[in-house]
């Protein structure tokens, strides 16, 4: 049995947990300028992601060569290490308990040889990201979560969670309540809400050396794990979803209420979608009812996330053809010629913020800040809360401030897809800030 190369005793651990390979390359970067006594260790399920690490002359384990030596947990741990989002969207709950106490059992005993004491997740909602977190944190130590930024070449880093998820959210308004005003960092956001909001072509950054190829074995061992989800993914693509709104192609109206949809199994809806779930099938005619009655001069707009392979609206469209649906018409086009949004809670309602638009939120994330959008707190509240954005004035001292509280506070200025100096050392002062507060001393620098 191979358990991948082991990791001296003398100093506490960061495990990098589950990245993908472009992101594995990047962190690669990260933590090559951690201090000495940091030592870096990455644990995956996958077979490809391991050999290529291991060739890189990483120190790696494989999830499946820890053997099932620890304590067996007890359900509310077990639950707890699943999360909100994994008890709520397994299709078989029991099996998705079994499997994670299971690993708990691998990964317990692993944490305490390894001397485990923070880990990093990109995202953190799959099951082994889920339960080594959460076994981190158990044990006293952190756990941080990234996440995709909301301004090109940034991401979120935070210990409990990314959007309305995160930590830092909590104090918001009183920060915003507080904010001094800074001429030059007032500067700086004006810049780049320009080119945010003129999309142009911006120049690709260097990637990270990528990481070398996976061995044949590594391979063979991916395919025969990952093929009924590969069929399964053909499968979906060959039926060929939403054919006939990308073939209609619609014009643009010259004003409308646009709805950006959402990727169906995103974690933002079923974690903060309170009213409206990951339903947007009902979404969409209940928002075109709710338009006519209260400006019927203004036509439904509803764009298709590119990333949404799986969700079929062709049906909701023939049944709804006084709703315009777009595919391919970039975001930006859009916002430019929308009166207003209304989004669940996805990034385009942010995006929207920077193109002074009012937005209406169906659910939470942390721009969702009265005075800053208009929110529907109910199904009964949709036609109501879409009077108020249209006809009333969101405080745009306060839109302000939380933009710059985003750009400024929130959001890192580094990126995976950026291996450039400045975008490394970005991210990694941003997770050594928070690692240097851990509650296990990591011993002399």
């Amino acid at each position: 049995m191979n358990t991948g190369a082991s990791i001296p005793s003398s100093g506490p651990t960061v495990a990098w947990i589950e990245p993908a390979s472009a992101k594995a390359a990047f962190f690669r970067e990260v933590a090559a300028g951690f201090p000495a006594e940091w030592r870096s260790l990455f644990l995956t399920e996958h077979a490809k992601l391991e050999s290529r690490l291991r060739r890189a002359g990483l120190a790696v384990h494989r999830l499946a060569d820890l053997p099932p030596e620890g304590r067996a947990p007890s359900p509310q741990e077990v639950d707890e290490a699943l999360g909100p989002l994994l008890r709520a969207t397994a299709s078989d709950p029991s099996a998705v308990r079994r499997r994670a106490s299971t690993w708990i059992r691998r990964i317990d005993p692993w944490l305490e040889r390894q001397r485990v004491v923070a880990g990093i997740v990109w995202g953190g909602s799959s099951l082994l990201p889920s339960v080594t977190a959460a076994r981190i944190r158990q044990r006293g130590g952190t756990a941080l979560v990234l996440q995709n930024g909301y301004f090109p070449g940034t991401v979120q880093v935070d210990p409990e969670g990314c959007n309305a998820s995160a930590r830092a959210v909590r104090a918001l308004p009183e920060v915003l309540a507080s904010w001094r005003a800074n001429p030059a960092k007032e500067a700086e956001l004006a810049r780049v809400l320009a080119a945010f909001r003129e999309a142009g072509p911006r120049p690709r950054p260097k990637p990270p050396p990528a990481l070398p190829p996976p061995s044949l074995g590594a391979r063979a061992a991916h395919l025969r794990t990952h093929l009924p989800v590969q069929i399964h993914r053909l499968r979906t693509v060959l039926r060929f979803p939403n054919r006939h709104i990308r073939r209609a192609r619609h014009p643009l109206p010259d004003s409308f209420v646009l709805l950006p949809l959402q990727v169906r199994e995103d974690t933002q809806l079923h974690l903060h979608s309170p009213v409206w779930g990951n339903r947007l099938e009902e979404l969409v005619p209940a928002l075109g009812r709710a338009l006519a009655e209260v400006d019927p001069s203004l036509p439904l707009v509803v764009k298709l996330h590119p990333k949404d392979e799986s969700s079929d609206y062709d049906r909701l469209a023939a049944a709804h053809p006084e709703v315009v649906f777009v595919d391919r018409i970039p975001m930006p086009e859009c916002l430019r010629k929308a009166r207003a949004v209304v989004t669940v809670n996805s990034t385009a309602g942010f995006e929207a913020l920077c193109h002074d638009l009012p937005v209406l939120m169906l659910g939470e994330n942390f721009y969702g800040l009265p005075g800053v959008v208009e929110k529907a707190v109910s199904r009964a509240d949709l036609g109501p809360a879409l009077e108020r954005t249209l006809t009333g004035h969101p405080d745009r001292e306060r839109r302000r401030k939380l933009l710059l509280w985003t750009y400024h506070r929130f959001l890192v200025h580094g990126h995976y897809r950026d291996g450039g100096a400045e975008s490394v050392q970005s991210v990694r002062d941003a997770l050594l800030g928070y690692l240097r507060d851990t509650k296990v001393d990591p011993g002399p620098s």
